[in-house]
């Protein structure tokens, strides 16, 4: 097991607020839109090289949290709408098409406010854009000072091995270390930094060699565990169902937010056994992706816990 899972699992008996039923996940573990492997999502951008991709999917991921908004943050884009992190893609392909310089590191050093309130326009509320532009501003110094410019020499100096690019990942980018402390008890979680070694495997490939893929646990985020609720997998106790049902916020680091977290990858571990054991061999960010897409074809009809986090 990875340090994610390992840590969650300490903290699993410290549940109060959310529980799992292994019934449920075995109902879900047959529902055949689980019974194939996932395709790494095609609307992503695309870079001319390895080093570009790389570089781009770590800016792009630096800023992948907390979309939600009333009302919604909404990017146009070639004449279609998007939402969420569809939208974050939309608004980076799109200044890319158009000149801006991303994800240069160098330009990313410099990135003010408004560069940033200009390349992510659109409708709606979209929280958080100071921190956004100080994630940016460190994915643009980290490059620079420590690796050449250049995410791929991270990616070697963890010799390709995804526990040590984890590591590697969450020391030196202090924004992709996302961990809570509940009652003196730390939870790990790194959902942005286990997303970007998911979307670097998915976008490059055998062309990245990345090995210890299986010790990747699902993104903690707050889409999942809507839907796994919704299909009875999580159960809220009835304070904090109503709290979520009513859109009250929930802050980063209570225990109610890391307690969702969690058993959200409690859950989805569950899940990969379960599938597994009908023959269908899927690692955890793969289940993930799977869910998330279903998250995003048929959305569930209760609304999400919300919180004001750059961790998701």
């Amino acid at each position: 097991m990875g340090v994610v899972l390992d840590s969650v699992r300490e903290f699993l008996p410290e549940l109060r607020e959310v529980s799992i039923s292994p019934e449920a996940v075995a109902r879900l573990a047959a529902d055949p839109r689980l019974h194939r492997r996932p395709s790494w999502d095609g609307f992503h951008y695309r870079a001319p090289g390895a080093e570009e991709m790389a570089n781009y999917l770590l800016m792009q991921d630096s800023i992948a949290f907390c979309f939600w908004g009333d009302p919604p943050w909404e990017v146009e884009y070639r004449g279609r709408h998007f939402r969420g992190y569809h939208a974050l893609v939309a608004a980076l392909r799109r200044s890319i098409e158009v000149g801006c310089p991303l994800p240069d590191p160098g330009y990313l050093r410099e990135l003010t406010l408004e560069d940033l309130h200009f390349i992510l326009r659109g409708r709606g509320e979209l929280k958080l854009l100071r921190e956004r532009l100080e994630c940016l501003r460190e994915v643009g110094e980290v490059l620079t000072r420590q690796f050449g410019g250049s995410f791929l020499r991270a990616v070697e100096e963890a010799g390709y091995e995804v526990p040590s690019l984890l590591e590697l990942l969450v020391s030196s980018f202090p924004s992709f270390d996302d961990r809570a402390f509940v009652d003196g008890r730390e939870v790990v979680f790194h959902k942005r930094a286990q997303l970007l070694i998911a979307d670097l495997h998915g976008a490059l490939g055998d062309a990245l060699p990345l090995r210890g893929l299986e010790e990747l646990t699902a993104f903690a985020d707050y889409q999942l565990p809507a839907l796994l609720r919704e299909k009875g997998v999580l159960s809220y106790s009835p304070s904090l169902a109503a709290r979520v049902d009513a859109g009250e916020e929930l802050p980063a680091g209570s225990r109610e937010e890391v307690e969702i977290r969690a058993a959200t990858v409690q859950a989805v571990e569950m899940l990969r056994e379960a599938l597994s054991r009908r023959g269908i061999s899927l690692r955890s960010f793969e289940v993930d992706w799977l869910l998330w897409d279903w998250s995003q074809e048929e959305p569930p009809s209760r609304p999400h816990h919300r919180t004001v986090t750059t961790g998701y």
